[in-house]
């Protein structure tokens, strides 16, 4: 797994994500690539938008198809890139939250039981 360096890292969640993790139920899982879709068109900020492709319609004159292009996810407390072939755990809930093994290991040890 490659680690992000970047100073906002927070291994102590902080209130937010203390709630967003209560709230999960995880499940160990192997990341492997996966297709996504990719906006045609910035929206009027500038911001091009980007999502995992799960079957689901969409409009090729809006979205375009990129094989293999879901290369990652980020852990929600180290921010750390989880990639082809690492294990991880990713909440079943309605959140989308995933962690690195190490922080998941290091939020069972310190949750309250």
């Amino acid at each position: 797994m490659q680690q992000d360096t970047s100073e906002d890292d927070d291994s102590d969640p902080s209130a937010w994500k203390r709630e967003v993790l209560e709230r999960c139920q995880f499940v160990r899982k192997t990341f492997s690539c996966s297709p996504m879709l990719v906006a045609r068109e910035p929206t009027e900020s500038g911001a091009i938008f980007w999502f995992p492709y799960t079957g689901q319609n969409y409009n090729p004159s809006r979205y375009r198809f990129v094989p293999g292009g879901w290369n990652h996810e980020h852990c929600l407390l180290c921010g750390g890139h989880i990639v082809e072939g690492d294990t991880y755990w990713s909440n079943t809930g309605r959140d989308n939250v995933d962690l690195c093994e190490a922080c998941h290991g290091r939020y069972l040890a310190e949750r309250p039981a």
